[in-house]
């Protein structure tokens, strides 16, 4: 191998974590922003029972590829108080099994579609296009981040 070929893996790894961090960051970040009443009634709805919080987990399970991704975007939630800790549990616990999904789906062509997330996203955020979804367009960017790192 190469130093040139070396270096490529180097920087490409760099930047991957980069954005896989940045995105974390980010989805915190938005997820409080978004912290009002609105929000608070979604997620409470969403995490009503034990079932409902268990196809929530396998969901974000599945698209953050991460159960600790979707353990640190919980605990943002419980944190900011929109989600309380007995209503969060189903979702940390099963997003593992989202996870093993992948595999499943590992054959699919997932990369334009998640470029196609950073972009629309993006421009979303970027332009606040509507403006009173500007924090849902950051988390969805913020999402796309980690998926694309």
């Amino acid at each position: 191998m190469d130093v040139t070929h070396l270096f490529e893996i180097t920087a490409t790894m760099l930047a991957g974590l980069g954005l896989f961090f940045v995105g974390l960051k980010e989805v915190s970040r938005q997820l409080t922003a978004l912290g009002g009443s609105r929000l608070r009634d979604l997620v409470t709805q969403a995490s009503a029972n034990s079932a409902v919080g268990a196809v929530w987990g396998v969901v974000s399970g599945f698209f953050t590829q991460s159960g600790r991704t979707t353990s640190y975007v919980v605990a943002s939630l419980v944190h900011t108080g929109v989600l309380p800790i007995r209503r969060a549990m189903p979702v940390v616990l099963w997003a593992n099994t989202g996870c093993s999904l992948i595999t499943v789906a590992a054959f699919l062509p997932t990369e334009s579609l998640i470029l196609l997330l950073v972009g629309s996203a993006g421009l979303s955020y970027a332009y606040e296009i509507p403006s009173r979804w500007r924090n849902v367009s950051g988390a969805l960017f913020s999402l796309a981040l980690i998926l694309l790192g």
